[in-house]
């Protein structure tokens, strides 16, 4: 049986470092960074780690149905989630993962993109 990307890479605890330095690029965008604010960002990259997790092969941490809940009222256009995919595509590549699992990764959460953009 072949390797998860979750196990591959370390699981939880890799993802939580890879999801925090995630963050770090997006708080340093001035684009991006009114969607953070009044937000706990230590509760948020727990989330977005859990999301990683059961999106990448871990175990389920996370129900992906409260994607589209949680991002409706942030009115997120195509534009900022693409800025989002290319930081995390960036954080990625600063973390040594292999060229086709961030490819998967960025697959992963393209697939999503109807439960984030809004408008």
């Amino acid at each position: 049986m072949d390797k998860t990307i979750y196990d591959k890479y370390g699981g939880y605890k890799t993802l939580h470092v890879v999801v925090s330095l995630f963050y770090k690029k997006i708080m340093e965008s001035e684009n991006l960074i009114h969607y953070f604010e009044n937000v706990d960002l230590a509760r948020l990259i727990d989330h977005q780690t859990k999301f990683l997790t059961t999106t990448l092969g871990g175990p389920v941490m996370y129900d992906t149905k409260l994607l589209k809940a949680a991002h409706a009222k942030l009115k997120i256009p195509l534009k900022d989630f693409m800025e989002v995919a290319s930081l995390l595509k960036e954080t990625l590549i600063e973390s040594k993962l292999e060229e086709q699992d961030i490819d998967k990764i960025i697959e992963v959460v393209a697939s999503y993109k109807n439960d984030i953009v809004t408008v």
